[in-house]
């Protein structure tokens, strides 16, 4: 199923893409965090790959646990590749990750 947009983050950062997720619905706008935690390896990645190509955009939620993160790069790189449009969410005051911030351009970050 294709959504608006698809949110990429780090797995202590869950609740907060939870809540992105819910917001964006009260807006009308369809959000997913990926594919069930139950998929693994070279399915899950192939699985995300998809939800990327079929999403709107890309909402990176970056964050201290975030950074360094090679997944979250992954999946940037991705949408960029794909041509969808990435938009950071910065939960904290952490520097950004300088391999994401060639990908994500100052105007597309909301702190």
């Amino acid at each position: 199923m294709a959504h608006d947009v698809f949110i990429s983050y780090s797995d202590s950062d869950r609740e907060i893409a939870e809540t992105l997720a819910e917001t964006l619905k009260v807006e009308g706008v369809s959000a997913t965090l990926g594919p069930a935690a139950s998929a693994r390896g070279k399915a899950r990645e192939e699985a995300v790959d998809e939800e990327i190509d079929a999403s709107g955009a890309l909402l990176l939620v970056f964050s201290w646990n975030a950074l360094g993160s090679r997944r979250l790069l992954r999946e940037v790189e991705r949408a960029v590749d794909g041509g969808t449009p990435v938009v950071s969410f910065h939960v904290d005051k952490t520097p950004f990750d300088p391999e994401l911030e060639y990908y994500v351009v100052p105007g597309h970050r909301v702190a």
